[in-house]
Parts: structure tokens; C-alpha cells; sequence
């Protein structure tokens, strides 16, 4: 079917029954979790949600989405490399441009994603994501927008493969003005719907159409979506994906209902009724009017206190209410132990994601492929359009190496440095085989450092032994000033120095005299 020949809005308004049913889920799941997430429909702006009983839910699906953000966006360290096609049979110069000129490419685009703050908007997209199960995000006029289930419609082919996505915006008069000023210009609305719609081409390209009133006023080609949908589950025949939440509906809402009922009875407990003996000496309303430090006439076996009796089947929901707690931290990894306030080693990260995968089920692997690389890709297409980044020779493609694949490159690093600690327990005579500017270039390119900095210019005169010494000692303090001690040999703190120490003296013991 061609769908092009359809408007945007008779698409949208055609995938509402369909979305509809995944969007009351995510409702239900956002009640026992943020309400404010997924409101209902005739919820008005600035109106006030009501608060689950429990905070368990909210804290896990903010505990895990920073979790999820730490793993997939780390904070000043690269969460990408970029690689070329080119090998070091061909042009070595070349081969040395290309690598250089991509490491500056990752620092620049690591600051431009700095400097537009998006995280906090990858954050928030986490959150929707593990409540409603998909979330689209849009990059459209250099805007970054998080779009949540309400908002848009997406349609997938039988292999998954998305056919087209389409969102619904409501602008002002004014704002229509702008963009088609023939369509609106007769018109008395205040109000128009915008929609924005997404084709995938066969060629891997997309076309992007904005109407208003059915009319098409619009529309551009791109290389890479600048709308792209972001999945956790996602099963055959479906179009949305499952969220996280999902499959812990049933001990949220068991949570839910023990904590109300619990509320409930604290409250009928902490109500002091006390009953008077009818027979008794003391009269009601003595006891009544009686202040602190009053002396009335009576005996104590004439009050009681009225008690619920409730206790020993309270224990039975405090019980439940424990296991319930238990299981739900262990989904939403609140167990877990949190990040140091340093860069992750290579095995610690590695250990983060496979805790996250075991827990989640394959959710990091899915992400690194519908979050960080559509992701990434945007970004650089948008900086190569703006000249923000340095143009590559002609004939070399960019690949992008995200999620398991850039921690298995990273693990490299620390195999050389185990390597490194290996050849030290030789003795200083086998450092001689060891060529210092090849371990530079690997460490440089699994940490993600510049070569400029740390290989000096061949073609600037200078005294070899004082470039051989800068050249060692720049390596050793990179991987100490790096927290590379101790990757997969058991070495740390003052021992690692001393390695460090130790593999400095030995590389100055076999430099040319």
C-alpha cells in the first residue's frame, strides 16, 4: 500500500485504535509508579495527580533509568568509537589521518551533547520508555523533543522494520502563520494541527512531511531519521513495544493495595477511643475535661482503651510487604551496587551490563541499536551539516561502534595492561621487546585520547632519547592517570605504582644509548 498517498492525519487518526491499547497499559503502569508520566486524557494542565501509596515504584523506575543512562551515555568518558573501512595494509599516513581526524570527531561531538544538555532529555526518555514500553524521540530544526505514547502512531512492517511514524502537534495560529501562511491566512481557528510524518524509503533514506489542514507544507529528505522510535520489548506483530513495568504489574499493584490497606489501619490505629465503665467510679466526662496533671477521683480498671485487635494479621501484610520489596528492588536493580564517583574500569563496565542484561533481558543490546546508535548517527549528520566537524578524506565511511561491541574493544586496553604487568615479572630485559609507540596507539584508541597529545611529530627534529623517554612516560602515566591498574591481573593501588614505577625504570633500562 502507498501510503504517501494518504494525509498524515488520516494516518494518525487510522493507528489510534491500535495505539490505544498500549497507551492504558502505560497509564495503569505510570499509577503505581509517576502518575505525571502518562496522565489521562482529561487531565488538565497543572491539575494535581493522585500519589500512590507507595514511592517503590517511582524510585525503581528512576533508579533504573539512571542506571540505563550511566551504561549508555557515561559522563566524561566516550560511550562511542568511530572507526573506518581503511586497514594498515593501505597508506599508513593515511590510515593515521583518518584516526585522528575520527578521535577529534568523538570529542567534539561528546561536547556538543554537553553543551545542548541533552542527557536530561535522554533521561527523561528512559523513564517513559521502561513505563509505556515506546517513546519516540525528534531532532527536527536542530529542537531535541521526547514524545510520549499519546503523541504519536507508529506503523511497522511484518519484519519490524518501521513503515512510518507520525506525531500531532497543536500550534497557535500565529506559529501556522509561519510555516504555510497560504493555508491558514483565511482562516478565524486559533488553534491548527500540526502533523509531522516520517516515510522510510527502501534505500535506507526517509522523507519528512509537515501538513496543516491536509495540506502538505513540507517536506525534506534525509540521509538518517531525525525521528527516531525507541523500543524495550518488542514481540512480532506488534507495533509498540512492552515495557519493563509491564511485567511488574502485578507485584506494584499488589504493593499498592498492602500499602493502602496498611495506611488505612495506621490511621484507625492511631485514633484513641477510651471506654469508660458505666459502673464505675469515674464518670465520662471527668475524664473528658481532664487537662495534664489533673487529679480526678477513680479507679484505673474503670477506662480501657478500644484496640483493633489487628496486630498478628498486620504481621502477615508487613510480611508480604518485605518479599514484595525484595522482589521489585531486585527488578528494578535497586540492589545493585551504585556508581563510584570516578570513570568505570573496563570490567567494572562490563560487569554494570551484563548485570543489566541478565536483569532486564536483553534491554541494553536493544537500546545500544534503537537509542545510542540512531542516536549518534543524527548527531554527526547534523554537525557535518553545520561544518562543526572536519571532513574526512573521500572514500572513507564512518562506522559507529556502540553497546557490547565498544566494550570489547575497550577490554583491550586492559589486556595490554596486563600484558604490560606480565612482561614486567620477566625482568626489565623483555620490555626491549615491546614496541612503546604501538601500545600508545591502542591505549589512545580504546580510552578515547588524542595521538597528538602523546605521539610527537616524526617530522619535527628532536634528541631520540628525550622522545623515547616523553614517549614511555606519556604511555605509563595514561594508563595510570586512566585507573587502568589492576585490569584482570589483581593489581591496585600501591602495588599498581609500583608496577607503574617498576615498567617506567624497565623501559628506561633499554633505551638506545
Amino acid at each position: 500500500m502507498n501510503y504517501d498517498r494518504k494525509t498524515a492525519k488520516q494516518l494518525f487518526d487510522k493507528g489510534l485504535s491500535t495505539r490505544e491499547k498500549y497507551l492504558e497499559v502505560a497509564r495503569d503502569n505510570s499509577v503505581v509508579t509517576i502518575p505525571y508520566l502518562y496522565p489521562d486524557t482529561d487531565h488538565e494542565k497543572g491539575e494535581e495527580f493522585d500519589s500512590p501509596y507507595q514511592s517503590l515504584g517511582a524510585r525503581g523506575v528512576n533508579h533504573l533509568a539512571s542506571q540505563l543512562l550511566n551504561v549508555l551515555f557515561p559522563t566524561n568518558q566516550p560511550f562511542f568509537r568511530l572507526s573506518s573501512d581503511l586497514n594498515e595494509e593501505e597508506d599508513m599516513e593515511l590510515v593515521f589521518e583518518v584516526d585522528t581526524a575520527l578521535q577529534r570527531i568523538e570529542k567534539i561531538i561528546l561536547k556538543e551533547i554537553d553543551k545542548k544538555a541533552l542527557r536530561a532529555h535522554l533521561y527523561n526518555s528512559l523513564r517513559l520508555l521502561l513505563v509505556g514500553g515506546t517513546v519516540v524521540l525528534s531532532f527536527l530544526d536542530n529542537a531535541f523533543r521526547v514524545l510520549r505514547l499519546n503523541q504519536f502512531v507508529v506503523r511497522r512492517h511484518p519484519d519490524r522494520k518501521i513503515n512510518y511514524v507520525v506525531y500531532k502537534d497543536k500550534i497557535t495560529k500565529e506559529k501556522a502563520m509561519e510555516i504555510a501562511p497560504q493555508v491558514c491566512e483565511d482562516k478565524k481557528k486559533e488553534y491548527y494541527d500540526l502533523y509531522t510524518i516520517q516515510y522510510y524509503n527502501e534505500d535506507g533514506t526517509v522523507k519528512v512531511c509537515q501538513e496543516i489542514e491536509n495540506e502538505r507544507v513540507v517536506e525534506e529528505e534525509f540521509k538518517k531519521p531525525p525521528i527516531f522510535v525507541v523500543t524495550s520489548n518488542l514481540l512480532d506483530d506488534e507495533d509498540y513495544g512492552r515495557s519493563v513495568v509491564e511485567e511488574l504489574q502485578g507485584d506494584l499493584y499488589t504493593m499498592e493495595r498492602l500499602s493502602e490497606a496498611v495506611a488505612q489501619s495506621a490511621a484507625i490505629a492511631s485514633k484513641h477511643i477510651f471506654l469508660v465503665d458505666p459502673a464505675g467510679a469515674l464518670r465520662g466526662r471527668d475524664l473528658a475535661q481532664a487537662q495534664t496533671g489533673d487529679v480526678i477521683s477513680g479507679r484505673a480498671t474503670d477506662v480501657t482503651i478500644l484496640q483493633s485487635q489487628k496486630s498478628a494479621d498486620l504481621g502477615i501484610v508487613f510480611n508480604h510487604i518485605a518479599e514484595l520489596k525484595e522482589r521489585i528492588g531486585k527488578a528494578f536493580l535497586m540492589t545493585a551496587e551504585t556508581f563510584p564517583d570516578r570513570q568505570l574500569t573496563a570490567t567494572e563496565t562490563r560487569a554494570r551490563v551484563s548485570e543489566i542484561e541478565a536483569g532486564l533481558g536483553g534491554v541494553y543490546s536493544q537500546l545500544s541499536q534503537t537509542l545510542q546508535l540512531p542516536f549518534l548517527e543524527l548527531m554527526i549528520q547534523n554537525m557535518e551539516e553545520s561544518k562543526t566537524i572536519p571532513e574526512l578524506p573521500d572514500g572513507v565511511t564512518i562506522n559507529i561502534i556502540t553497546g557490547l561491541d565498544l566494550l570489547d574493544r575497550k577490554s583491550k586496553v586492559a589486556q595490554i595492561q596486563e600484558f604490560l604487568a606480565l612482561i614486567q615479572g620477566l625482568g626489565p630485559q623483555a620490555l626491549q621487546f615491546v614496541n612503546p609507540v604501538a601500545v600508545i596507539k591502542e591505549i589512545a584508541k580504546g580510552i578515547g585520547l588524542d595521538i597528538d597529545q602523546i605521539i610527537v611529530d616524526p617530522d619535527v627534529p628532536q634528541n631520540p632519547e628525550d622522545a623515547v623517554v616523553r614517549t614511555q612516560n606519556n604511555l605509563l602515566r595514561t594508563m595510570a592517570d586512566n585507573g587502568l591498574q589492576g585490569i584482570g591481573s589483581g593489581v591496585a593501588g600501591v602495588a599498581g605504582q609500583a608496577t607503574v614505577e617498576n615498567m617506567m625504570q624497565g623501559f628506561r633500562g633499554t633505551q638506545p644509548q
